[in-house]
């Protein structure tokens, strides 16, 4: 039996590539995902050199496998760009505005239910400036925590599904939707809470009277908000005129239910490039609605 000087060192080397792999499949940090396989592939460089001659041809097929599982492992674990969307609106309590329709704007009253069922596009009741005609909604840049410094808000074809679930077209290879500007107009919760004016109570009073539920109702505080949208949709090669044609009632039918114009334009190469130079509305927050006191006479 022979005695192996280097026995010692490669066992430490074997017990650091084994933590920094385990930092590696628990870290959310982009610095630490970016350095930790570099120090990695050193440590087991290092290892390669301190393995005997006769199992350096073992090691080598052993890393490549361990390094080829680590990489499935790590693709397998990144978060889903869909659900990170959804949630990222749903932890800063905002609803996603299927349809992206204009209408959701701050200080709106809207009906959220009908006997008992959520409704898949709430009702309007009452516009802003019948309850609220002598205030404004603060305007502020808007950004998603995972999307800061962008001045345009880019969603891809499946992310798009979340508010054009009904959006299908046929023949295209991709296409993503470009917001333009978007902010934040949003009214302070105090500053509308029993501010209604006295002819949007006397509505209101007269709804509930008629057997309307407040429980159902809500008033929009805030609404994310865009300049615009650009549509960008890349084609197969085999995509026909007829297909690209339907492509716009598509888009038309799907946004803001019909209510929108939309501008189309042919790209560069396969593209055809859809605009809506109005403004959409992508999210709202909503304030619960319940009676106080009585009318005013």
């Amino acid at each position: 039996m022979t005695h192996d000087p280097n026995a010692k060192a490669r066992q430490t080397l074997i017990e650091k590539i084994e933590y920094l792999r385990d930092e590696l499949a628990k870290t959310s940090d982009p610095d630490l995902k970016a350095s930790l396989p570099k120090e990695i592939a050193e440590a087991e460089e290092m290892l390669r050199d301190l393995q005997p001659v006769s199992k350096k041809r073992t090691w080598l097929a052993a890393s490549v496998a361990l390094i080829i599982v680590a990489a499935v492992l790590f693709w397998f674990r990144q978060p889903d760009p869909v659900q990170d969307l959804k949630a990222e609106f749903q932890e800063m309590g905002l609803t996603l505005n299927v349809g992206l329709a204009s209408h959701y704007l701050p200080g709106t009253v809207i009906q959220t239910q009908k006997n008992g069922e959520l409704l898949p596009r709430p009702e309007i009741l009452l516009w802003p400036d019948a309850c609220f005609p002598d205030q404004e909604p603060r305007p502020s840049p808007f950004f998603l925590p995972s999307r800061k410094g962008q001045s345009q808000l880019q969603i891809n074809a499946s992310e798009v599904t979340h508010f054009l679930p009904s959006l299908n077209i046929q023949g295209a290879k991709s296409w993503n939707l470009v917001l333009q500007e978007p902010q934040t107009l949003a009214f302070a919760r105090l500053d509308i809470s029993e501010e209604f004016s006295k002819d949007c109570l006397f509505r209101l009073e007269r709804a509930f009277d008629g057997g309307e539920d407040i429980t159902a109702m809500a008033t929009i505080g805030e609404s994310v908000v865009a300049s615009g949208m650009t549509l960008t949709v890349e084609w197969n090669a085999d995509a026909n005129a007829e297909l690209r044609s339907q492509a716009r009632n598509q888009v038309e039918a799907n946004l803001g239910s019909g209510e929108m114009k939309v501008e189309s334009r042919t790209g560069a190469g396969e593209r055809s490039v859809f605009e809506v130079k109005e403004r959409i509305v992508l999210a709202y927050r909503t304030y619960e609605m319940e009676a106080v006191g009585s009318p005013p006479e």
